[in-house]
């Protein structure tokens, strides 16, 4: 398996959100400064201010025109993450604590605020970190991740996070394995609808379709609660395992998709220019964007 890595990547919001703290994202409010959209005629946007002196001289039509500018704004950017047992492998934990701290970082560069909801069978105090433009904020938590067991037994306290979340529009990273009910999963999507959300996939070894043997002894966990059992692999029965693995893709992408989200899998190590791909409108390396 390829190691997971920390490093910074670009991010975009989609639309233009509405937000009165400064930032580097384009927005919907009209402003002095920052994107410029195009001319307009001064009747349709009157605010002599912004006439534009060069391109009113030489208009066809003799119309004054106008710069149309749109104000830059910040948007909070959150990871929320199933700290669940299913969680637990090693793989599963480093490519988490990679996403947080990558995010951290990649926040403060970009001038926004990062924070952080952890949930098992329910939304842990412990793991809840609101907003803030604190240098290193994403690292000190990578290396509690890092430290800490997930032992929860399921992810059902992912569906409050939306509470913790607050009313501001934010960025929402939504790690998971998301091995639970698809019914779940849209339960899970709708109660975050007024965010924008990017589902991060994150799978392990045990997971991965490129890696089970045709033959073998193959130790499973179960999806909620980690225990393990072994498995003795048969060519037919690893081609079941692999279409199944594939299914699931197919109908988690589907799902996403459904509420306007493309989501990123994470099944050969957490790498952040898989992030950057994915939001400057390029393909993951897993070649998993619905």
């Amino acid at each position: 398996m390829t190691a997971s890595r920390s490093g910074e990547y670009l991010y975009r919001i989609p639309g233009r959100p509405a937000s009165l703290r400064p930032g580097a994202h384009p927005s919907r409010l009209d402003g002095g400064s920052g994107v410029f959209l195009g001319l307009q005629s001064l009747l349709s946007r009157p605010n002599p201010r912004r006439i534009d002196l060069r391109r009113s001289l030489t208009d066809p039509f003799g119309q004054w025109l106008v710069r149309n500018m749109s104000e830059r704004v910040s948007v909070p950017v959150q990871v929320v993450a199933d700290l669940s047992a299913s969680m637990e492998t090693a793989d599963k934990r480093e490519a988490v604590a990679c996403l947080v701290e990558s995010t951290g970082l990649s926040a403060w560069r970009s001038g926004d605020p990062f924070g952080f909801i952890g949930a098992d069978r329910i939304v842990r105090d412990e793991w809840f970190r609101p907003a803030t433009h604190a240098r290193g904020a994403g690292s000190r938590l990578a290396e509690l991740l890092r430290a800490v067991p997930f032992d929860g037994e399921n992810a059902a306290g992912l569906l409050d996070a939306a509470r913790y979340l607050g009313k501001r529009r934010a960025l929402v990273l939504l790690a998971s394995d998301f091995h639970f009910d698809l019914a779940d999963v849209q339960r899970l999507l709708a109660s975050l609808s007024g965010h924008f959300v990017v589902p991060v996939v994150v799978w392990g070894a045990a997971e991965s379709t490129t890696r089970i043997p045709d033959r073998g002894l193959v130790d499973l966990a179960d999806s909620e609660n980690a225990a393990h059992r072994f498995l003795w692999l048969r060519p037919r029965l690893a081609e079941r395992i692999r279409g199944a693995l594939l299914q699931r893709r197919r109908d988690l992408s589907s799902t996403f998709a459904r509420f306007g989200s493309r989501a990123i899998f994470v099944d050969d190590g957490f790498d952040p220019d898989d992030l950057t791909h994915h939001f400057l409108g390029g393909t993951d390396h897993a070649a998993a964007v619905a």
